[in-house]
């Protein structure tokens, strides 16, 4: 969402969030603490510990307001532009293999692929060293991973700030990750 980090928002069912316990603990969550444990505020403060992150919050309302004025149908149509193009790029390198493709319209700007004698942690080192920035490993998806018969995957991401010349980048980035391991 281009917002700041340590802040989120939890949605929910207000009767199923009633339900949940605090997963974090601290001061504003607690209506009584006795020797033998706690209990908590009955409203959705509970879900609060501690003082929040008010600076964070104030931002992600900018954010928010960004995004609302660029307009989500355009963000997704940049995006769904950069994925095909990054795509149709990746597609003519030998060695590439695109994982789960799947239906472009639902795709939300993550590309996942893995290189032929190249792999995803060495792949994404190069690339950094070049500029550009991939994630590695199993995307806290390890059952996934296994299932696709590889031991890591790269993963790039696009949204609205991505350029042609980014996809550039990527793609310069992987043909000398291919000269480096002579792939």
């Amino acid at each position: 969402m281009c917002g700041p980090t340590g802040v989120g928002v939890l949605w929910g069912k207000h009767e199923l969030l009633e339900k949940l316990e605090p997963g974090v603990y601290g001061g504003g969550i607690v209506e009584k603490v006795m020797l033998e444990g706690a209990s908590w505020r009955e409203s959705l403060a509970r879900f609060e510990a501690g003082t929040p992150n008010i600076a964070g919050a104030i931002r992600l309302g900018a954010a928010v307001a960004y995004l609302e004025n660029v307009g989500v149908k355009n963000i997704y149509t940049h995006t769904q532009v950069v994925v095909k193009e990054a795509l149709a790029h990746l597609r003519e390198i030998p060695g590439v293999r695109i994982l789960a493709e799947g239906d472009s319209e639902r795709n939300i700007g993550i590309v996942s692929f893995v290189m032929e004698g190249i792999h995803a942690h060495d792949l994404a080192e190069i690339l950094g060293r070049e500029g550009v920035a991939i994630r590695s490993g199993h995307h806290c998806a390890e059952p996934f991973v296994t299932a696709l018969g590889v031991s890591a995957t790269a993963r790039a991401s696009f949204y609205l700030y991505n350029t042609a010349d980014d996809i550039g980048a990527l793609i310069a980035g992987i043909k000398k990750a291919k000269e480096v391991f002579k792939v």
